[in-house]
């Protein structure tokens, strides 16, 4: 059983290059269009919620431009790794050139740019964010560099000792020697970074575009020390910082290390020199993509409908069809000619999809729905699904005289009952127009939420 979760895999970020199927390949044109208009240093936030998608979109011009970098020491690998290999950089440009082929082929190709990615939480607990970030780009640019240096000159540099035991550690992966001239004992870091950035980019591209991630999940202190201390010593005309990162959660994360009175959202307008937020992926396109069930199918309109009414991130979309497609995709097997077989299908098609959609986003409500305390959420999305497309599927299903129905609420508070409220014995039953709901759907409830009814699938 595999799950929707759409990882940032380099499989998976160049099959959805060539598929566009989050229709961001246009935006992501225009964004390295951007970065290479940039003349001066200046630091970019990429503002998304959690789960919209915010890694899979910087990760994507990343492959793009060490694609086009005729510097770009391509590993030695298969294709099973994360580095891009030759096989890899053909499949971009083709892509990428049925966009705009003078652009990528002659404009991308004349300006090298060194792109270096960064998870700012994966390393909240490691020493000073600028020697870990130094460690990373040497990682990224997999170079070996063999100039010799006393490392007593960095004594008095604070973490930097460990630093060096870490890159030791990992030899085996990447080889690993600072790259510096023997110096004077009193240079200063400032400096040995401006001095280690020079030779970066005069071996490789004409800038150096630093991509930092999950900083809005960082602890308070580790995230403002990044800030700062980039500032401080990444302050460069041909060096780029693009932050993706949730605005909103970052405010309160330098609230939390300012105090609550301190105006977060300017010092993140004096940090930030452009602000980009990222759109709403194409729900429709990626959709499609990822649909279980026929072209055709009523689920397929139903789940985008939910998905669209309750604004669900691309991570929340991806964990929906992936509980849908366990708890219900054995339904497009079964007819369902019979009044109790109509009572299963409503509540997998139009119930169950309102159920997982609120364990995903809402614990509280959840649970009031489910244990039959509130009716309001439930009759708020039934009607919003009859008003906007099956008014005659629901007029045809629930009364006898469908050319003039009687009151659509009442309707569906009965069915409320009958789903959530009623207690069945083996006899009795509630009948709703041609439906019909007893124990036998009570049971069904149940092990559908629980992801074990017979409408279940664990299968790829």
């Amino acid at each position: 059983m595999r799950s929707f979760d759409l990882k940032p895999t380099k499989e998976n970020l160049i099959e959805n290059l060539k598929e566009d199927s989050l229709g961001r390949n246009r935006l992501i044109y225009r964004f390295i269009q951007l970065l290479l208009s940039i003349q001066d240093a200046t630091t970019i936030s990429i503002d998304g919620k959690w789960g919209s998608g915010k890694t899979f979109f910087v990760k994507q011009p990343k492959l793009i431009l060490e694609a086009y970098n005729s510097n770009f020491k391509i590993p030695n690998n298969d294709d099973e790794s994360d580095d891009i290999n030759e096989k890899d950089i053909e499949q971009i440009k083709t892509i990428m050139s049925c966009i705009d082929k003078d652009f990528f082929d002659e404009t991308l190709v004349n300006n090298p740019q060194v792109v270096v990615y960064y998870d700012a939480w994966e390393n909240d607990d490691k020493i000073d964010p600028v020697l870990s970030l130094i460690f990373r780009i040497v990682e990224s640019i997999n170079e070996n560099f063999d100039i010799k240096i006393d490392f007593k000159i960095f004594d008095n540099i604070p973490g930097f000792k460990n630093l060096v035991s870490t890159i030791k550690d990992l030899k085996s992966i990447v080889k690993f020697n600072i790259l510096l001239k023997e110096q004077e004992q009193n240079i200063n870091l400032k400096q040995q970074i401006k001095y280690f950035l020079n030779f970066i980019l005069n071996e490789r591209g004409n800038k150096l575009i630093i991509l930092i991630d999950e900083l809005d999940r960082c602890s308070p202190s580790y995230a403002v020390k990044i800030l700062e201390r980039i500032k401080h010593y990444f302050d460069d005309d041909r060096i780029i910082f693009v932050f993706s990162t949730h605005l909103s959660q970052l405010t309160h994360t330098i609230k939390k290390f300012y105090g609550e009175g301190y105006n977060s959202y300017e010092y993140l307008n004096r940090f930030f020199n452009i602000k980009c937020t990222l759109p709403k992926i194409d729900i429709e396109n990626y959709c499609k993509n990822i649909e279980f069930f026929d072209s055709e199918h009523i689920i397929n309109d139903i789940s985008k409908k939910i998905i669209k009414k309750y604004d669900l991130s691309l991570r929340q979309i991806n964990k929906f069809y992936t509980l849908l497609k366990i708890s219900s995709f054995n339904i497009k097997n079964k007819e369902y000619r019979f009044k109790n077989e109509k009572g299963q299908f409503f509540y997998i098609a139009f119930i169950n999809t309102l159920i997982i959609t609120l364990n995903i986003i809402d614990g509280e409500k959840y649970n009031n729905l489910i244990n039959g305390m509130d009716s309001s959420i439930f009759i708020d999305w039934l009607l919003y699904i009859y008003n906007d497309k099956f008014k005659y599927f629901f007029n045809d299903l629930l009364f006898e005289n469908k050319s003039n129905p009687e009151n659509v609420n009442d309707k569906f508070k009965d069915i409320y009952t009958a789903v959530f409220i009623e207690e069945y014995t083996t006899k009795n039953q509630i009948i709703i127009g041609d439906m019909i709901f007893d124990s036998e759907i009570k049971s069904l409830i149940q092990n559908t939420t629980n992801l074990l009814s017979d409408f279940s699938y664990f299968g790829d």
